[in-house]
């Protein structure tokens, strides 16, 4: 049964596979505190509050850039947090792909 999404009966088996590689790729948790270590499937992650890479860094930035006008650093700063955002998207998405052997294009989009 799915959890996250609805999606039409003919397509749910896709979804289905596609929450079951989640699970099994984040049952493999592990932390250290005391190294200051995370990990997920043997690979190492970091831990970041969402506001700090949504909220927070926008607004630093944007302070950063005011030298061009408030307007011309919005635009920037909404273009780069939205490139760093699909850069990292994009590279965990290859990877967790190439992990668990997720071939098939249409069940990788799901």
């Amino acid at each position: 049964m799915l959890e996250t999404v609805k999606v039409p009966a003919e397509i749910a088996p896709m979804f289905e596979k596609a929450q079951e590689y989640v699970s099994q790729y984040f049952e493999q948790r592990f932390s250290d505190a005391t190294k200051g270590t995370i990990e997920v499937a043997g690979q190492r992650y970091i831990l970041i509050r969402a506001d700090s890479m949504s909220v927070e860094f926008f607004e630093t930035f944007k302070h950063m850039y005011r030298d061009v006008g408030e307007e011309q650093a919005t635009t920037v700063v909404r273009q780069l947090l939205y490139d760093v955002a699909h850069a990292i998207g994009k590279q965990d998405a290859k990877n967790f792909h190439h992990r668990m052997g997720v071939n098939d294009p249409v069940v990788r989009l799901s």
